[in-house]
């Protein structure tokens, strides 16, 4: 469970990914830095004036999980969730190297 943007908790992107459809208020939380799939993530390095996720690569990402969320497109979600699962350990063991 997370907190939307409201500060109301509701499902993790994980969770709401074994739906049939989206919500309603899951297209809202897909629209915002704080409570997409992007901002779900811990640890992610973010601009110091937005909840942005530095990394450029994210950003793409989270739009595109966006899009897929507010078009239903279920499939496409899943697999943009797991691009981003991806990123984020990639950029994680960058920052663990030497």
């Amino acid at each position: 469970m997370t907190l939307n943007a409201g500060g109301c908790m509701t499902k993790s992107w994980a969770e709401r990914l074994e739906q049939d459809r989206f919500t309603r208020q899951d297209k809202l939380d897909a629209k915002d830095w704080l409570t997409c799939a992007v901002g779900e993530l811990d640890g992610i390095k973010r601009t110091s004036s937005s909840y942005f996720p530095v990394d450029v690569e994210l950003i793409i990402l989270g739009i595109k999980f966006g899009g897929n969320v507010r078009r239903q497109e279920m499939t496409q979600a899943r697999a943009t969730y797991e691009q981003i699962h991806k990123r984020a350990a990639e950029l994680r063991n960058q920052e663990e190297a030497p």
